[in-house]
């Protein structure tokens, strides 16, 4: 179980990572409300699935040995699942907020459509 949580945790940890670069580039300070409260939900969620993938390893750590081995496996299963739970959802929102962010897409309010199309009349 130690080895999957190590591959989830790496990946966790490097998204992790750039969500947090992604505020000190020129574009952030142009991002309308949704699209900074988007970016606040990702990081948090960011942030709480690499907790939750580093838990296990260090629960690890301070209880074997203990005779707590069904405790320590049922613990880091739970801890395990929660994180690649917050992680999926920290990888959709980081997706949204990329696509909307490069796309410009309609439902955003910097979207207007071109000049001359059917919608601009």
């Amino acid at each position: 179980m130690l080895q999957e949580v190590r591959v989830a945790q790496t990946g966790a940890q490097i998204l992790f990572g750039f969500l947090l670069s992604v505020a000190f580039t020129p574009r952030f300070a142009t991002l309308d409300d949704f699209d900074r409260n988007l970016y606040t939900a990702t990081v948090i969620l960011g942030a709480c699935a690499t907790a939750s993938l580093i838990a296990p390893v260090a629960f690890h750590r301070l209880l074997a040995g203990h005779d707590l081995k069904p405790v320590l496996i049922r613990t880091g299963s739970r801890l395990l699942g929660l994180g690649l739970t917050l992680l999926a959802l920290t990888i959709g929102c980081a997706l949204l907020l990329l696509l909307r962010t490069a796309t410009a897409t309609p439902c955003s309010p910097r979207w207007s459509p071109p000049p001359g199309s059917a919608t601009s009349r």
